[in-house]
C-alpha cells in the first residue's frame, strides 16, 4: 500500500505530482548482443556538441584534442539509449580531465540553471547546445576516475569515487584503461579496470545519448584523450507511468481525516487543527519493487509519502515507511510509523544541502530493505547472546569459558556473525528479493557450520595435547 499523508495542527495544503517506472522493454543482458559504436575508421553515427575541440580517427582510435579557449566539448552518439551495458578503453594525458557522458542531453536554448551550494541557490546560464547529464569521470590524478559528476546541471558529485580507494588504485595514469558502465532503471554502476566503483540510484534521466568529453584546457601545447573498443549491449529502457491523471483522484481512495481535492492539475491536501486524524490518500494498487518520483509544495504543517504501508485502525490510519515531507525540517528523512519511529532523521545542516522548494525525489527498492533487516537482526541477536551469556555466568559458579561451552554460545555467535557478513556482501546485488533471502539463510547456516567444523578440527587436537602435557 502506498499513499500520501497529511497531519497537521494548522490549516495546510500540499501539491503533488507522482510517477512510477513501468516495465522494461528490451532484451535481458544475457540475451542481448554486443554492438560496436565505433567502426575504427570514421565517426559516423556521432556528432560534436558544445565546444570546438577537435576529434579525428588515428590507427583505429578516436583522438580528442583540446583547443585553447574552447568550453567542454563532446562527441555524442546520434542514437539515444536507456538501459545498457557499455564497455570502452581510453587513454588520457595526465594533465587533462575528461569523461564519458551517459543518458545525457543538450540544452535547446540558453537556460538558467539553479544549483545549491551550502543551502543557498546559485544561478548559472547554460548556453544553447551545451551538454548536460551524468558523466563518468576520467581524471588523471586524485582518484576520482569512475565517479559520477552531474555535468552542467547540478555541477556536483553524485558519486565521488574518492570514497572508493580500490577503484582509485585500479586507474593507470598515462596508460590504457577500461570502463564498464551499466545503466538499468534508476541504477548506475561503473567499473575501472574490473574494480567496482560507483553504484547509486538517481531517477532524473532514464534515457539520453552517450558522449566522449574533451574538457576545456589551458596549457603550453594541446592535450589529448583517446578512445577505442567502444561497444554496447542495448537492453531497452524503463519508462515512467503516471499515478495521477491530472484531472481527478481516479486510482486513489481517501481514509477519514483531512480533505483531498484536485486543483489546476495538482492534488491538494489540507487539514484543520480540530481534526485529530491523519489525512491519508492511498493508491488502489499495491506495488512491489518500484521507484517513485514526485514534486511537492508544503505550505505549512507536516506530511509524508508512505510506501510499504498497511492500513490499521485508529487515527494514524496506516503503519509503514514514510519519506518525510515538511515545509522546512526533516525533509528527506525516513520514518517508520508504528515501528521504530525515525530510521534516518537528517540534521538541519544536511537538509539545507538538498532541500529545494518544489522538488523532491524518493528512490527505494525492496531487496535493500530485506538485506538491511537481516543484517540488523543479526546484530540484535549477537547482542542478546552476549547479554544472556554474562547473565548466566554471573548467576553461576563456573568459569566463563565453561559457561560458554555448556550453552553452545560459540555456535550462536558464529552463526549470527555469518548472517551479518553475507548480508553485507549481498547488499546492492541484482538478485530478486525472495531468492536473496533464501540464499542468505542457507549460506549463513552453511558458512557457520563450516567455520565451527574447522574450529573443532584445530581445537580438539590442541586440547588433547594440552591435557597430555599437563
Amino acid at each position: 500500500m502506498n499513499g500520501l499523508s497529511r497531519r497537521s495542527s494548522v490549516c495546510a495544503a500540499l501539491v503533488f505530482m507522482l510517477i512510477v517506472p513501468a516495465c522494461v522493454c528490451g532484451a535481458s543482458s544475457r540475451d542481448a548482443k554486443w554492438q560496436s559504436l565505433f567502426d575504427g575508421r570514421t565517426v559516423d553515427g556521432w556528432q560534436v556538441r558544445g565546444g570546438t575541440a577537435k576529434y579525428h580517427v588515428e590507427d583505429g582510435v578516436i583522438v580528442g584534442t583540446t583547443v585553447e579557449g574552447s568550453p567542454n566539448t563532446f562527441l555524442c552518439t546520434e542514437k539515444r539509449y536507456g538501459d545498457f551495458e557499455l564497455e570502452l578503453e581510453f587513454k588520457c594525458d595526465p594533465q587533462l580531465n575528461s569523461g564519458v557522458q551517459v543518458r545525457s542531453h543538450a540544452y535547446k536554448k540558453d537556460t538558467k540553471v539553479v544549483m545549491w551550494r551550502n543551502g543557498k541557490p546559485v544561478e548559472r546560464v547554460r548556453p544553447a547546445g551545451h551538454v548536460y547529464g551524468y558523466q563518468v569521470e576520467i581524471a588523471g590524478a586524485g582518484g576520482a576516475s569512475g565517479g559520477i559528476w552531474d555535468e552542467a546541471r547540478k555541477a556536483m558529485w553524485l558519486y565521488d569515487a574518492r570514497q572508493n580507494p580500490d577503484a582509485g588504485k585500479a586507474y593507470k595514469a598515462s596508460d590504457w584503461n577500461q570502463y564498464r558502465i551499466v545503466c538499468i532503471g534508476d541504477r548506475i554502476r561503473t567499473w575501472v579496470n574490473g574494480a567496482a566503483c560507483a553504484d547509486f540510484r538517481d531517477p532524473v534521466d532514464l534515457t539520453g545519448f552517450i558522449g566522449l568529453q574533451v574538457h576545456s584546457y589551458r596549457g603550453e601545447k594541446p592535450a589529448q584523450v583517446r578512445w577505442r573498443s567502444i561497444r554496447i549491449k542495448d537492453l531497452g529502457r524503463h519508462e515512467w507511468s503516471p499515478l495521477f491523471n491530472g484531472e481527478d483522484l481516479a486510482g486513489w481512495h481517501a481514509l477519514p481525516g483531512g480533505k483531498w481535492e484536485v486543483r489546476d492539475g495538482v492534488i491538494v491536501g489540507s487539514n484543520v487543527a480540530s481534526d485529530g486524524r491523519h489525512g491519508l490518500l492511498l493508491s488502489d494498487e499495491v506495488y512491489k519493487d518500484f521507484t517513485v518520483r514526485l514534486k511537492f509544495k508544503a505550505v505549512s504543517g507536516n506530511s509524508g509519502l508512505y510506501f510499504r504501508a498497511e492500513k490499521v485502525d485508529g487515527p494514524v490510519g496506516v503503519h509503514g515507511f514514510q519519506a518525510e515531507i515538511d515545509a522546512s525540517n526533516d525533509v528527506g528523512g525516513l520514518y517508520e510509523t508504528g515501528g521504530r519511529a525515525w530510521v534516518v532523521q537528517p540534521k538541519p545542516d544536511e537538509v539545507a544541502t538538498w532541500f529545494k522548494p518544489g522538488q523532491f525525489i524518493v528512490s527505494k527498492i525492496a531487496d535493500r530493505l530485506i538485506v538491511w533487516f537481516c543484517f540488523h537482526v543479526s546484530l540484535l541477536c549477537l547482542m542478546y547472546v552476549a547479554i544472556e551469556t554474562f547473565r548466566r555466568y554471573l548467576n553461576g559458579t563456573g568459569r566463563l569459558r565453561n559457561e560458554l561451552n555448556r550453552n553452545s554460545y560459540y555456535v550462536y555467535i558464529i552463526h549470527v556473525v555469518a548472517i551479518g557478513c553475507i548480508a553485507l556482501i549481498m547488499l546492492g546485488s541484482a538478485i530478486p528479493s525472495l531468492l536473496k533471502y533464501l540464499i542468505l539463510t542457507v549460506s549463513a547456516y552453511g558458512a557457520s557450520n563450516v567455520i565451527i567444523s574447522l574450529g573443532r578440527c584445530v581445537m580438539n587436537p590442541a586440547r588433547r595435547y594440552w591435557r597430555d602435557d599437563v
